[in-house]
């Protein structure tokens, strides 16, 4: 846990990684988004060996944040942006690896609650077409849709008080929990909209096995 709250933002973060430590790429987990006023805690790991890791948030202009775990309470939209971590060992600590993957830490919680709907209906056959409708009633620039429990980027759309998102044909992949969101910042989120459970009924159909020669 850090001691020095506000203290993982860096001053210009390394453009070049040393070439001893070109080979290495970190990682930084988790997302996609943290309650307003809640806690985060980013991990940064390697597959190799190193001691020492350092947080960036691109932007931002402070001290660098030395660890392997960055401690965050209390979170509020100041903190939401993107965020890259980097390692290298305590004997050479000026010689960086490779950036990890941006991640994008998004604070919800800082507008209305939008209202979530599916059309034609939630329970809808394979292969079927469905839009969802995402409403606010504060006017906004932004939408977000996301899938409960799914690891990749929410999908976007532009609106003022509403915003479509079509999906399909759809699987038995794109059955679930949805809910969005309305934003003017995206790190910067609405608080969630009511969960839509989309259900697809049939069976998915796998292609046939060839025949050997």
């Amino acid at each position: 846990e850090s001691r020095g709250f506000g203290s993982f933002f860096c001053v210009g973060c390394p453009a070049f990684p040393a070439p001893l430590m070109k080979r290495s790429f970190p990682d930084l987990q988790p997302g996609p988004t943290v309650s307003s006023g809640g806690n985060v805690t980013l991990l940064c790991q390697s597959r190799i060996k190193m001691d020492t890791f350092l947080l960036c948030k691109e932007g931002a202009y402070r001290a660098p944040w030395y660890q392997a775990e960055f401690s965050m309470r209390a979170v509020t939209s100041a903190l939401g942006g993107t965020y890259r971590c980097y390692g290298s060992h305590s004997s050479s600590p000026y010689l960086l690896s490779w950036p990890s993957a941006p991640l994008d830490l998004v604070v919800s919680g800082m507008y209305d609650t939008p209202t979530l709907s599916v059309q034609p209906r939630p329970e809808v056959a394979l292969g079927d077409n469905v839009t969802f409708f995402c409403h606010l009633a504060t006017a906004t620039s932004t939408f977000f849709l996301l899938k409960e429990g799914r690891s990749s980027r929410p999908q976007r759309s532009l609106g003022s008080t509403q915003a479509e998102f079509p999906v399909g044909p759809v699987t038995v992949a794109h059955q679930g929990t949805y809910r969005c969101f309305g934003s003017y910042n995206n790190h910067a989120w609405s608080f969630p909209s009511n969960p839509v459970m989309l259900l697809v009924t049939g069976e998915d159909i796998q292609p046939p096995l060839s025949s050997g020669a």
